[in-house]
């Protein structure tokens, strides 16, 4: 099956395996889209903060960061911009 036809899940489970201590469940799944959000977030402009959770807060990356992280995600790569995420935002993926 082509990797573009398949489900968020299915990709994240690919993924997964790339990646110590990342473990494919449906939680863990849910948190990485937490993730995602904040990164697509972060993308979207060049300002030094961000609406997260109705409240405004700096960025925990750059916009060319988190540009270049939802790049290698599309090729199913992970990026540690995605680690910083989770740590600035608490969003536990371990």
């Amino acid at each position: 099956m082509e990797y573009s036809k398949l489900s968020g899940y299915e990709k994240f489970i690919l993924l997964s395996q790339s990646v110590p201590r990342v473990t494919a469940n449906l939680s863990t799944y849910n948190e990485f889209k937490v993730a995602l959000e904040a990164l697509k977030a972060c993308a979207k402009s060049d300002a030094k903060t961000m609406s997260w959770q109705d409240r405004i807060i700096e960025k925990p990356v750059t916009k060319g960061a988190a540009e270049r992280a939802l790049f290698k995600l599309e090729k199913n790569q992970w990026d540690t911009t995605i680690n910083e995420i989770c740590r600035a935002l608490k969003i536990f993926l371990y």
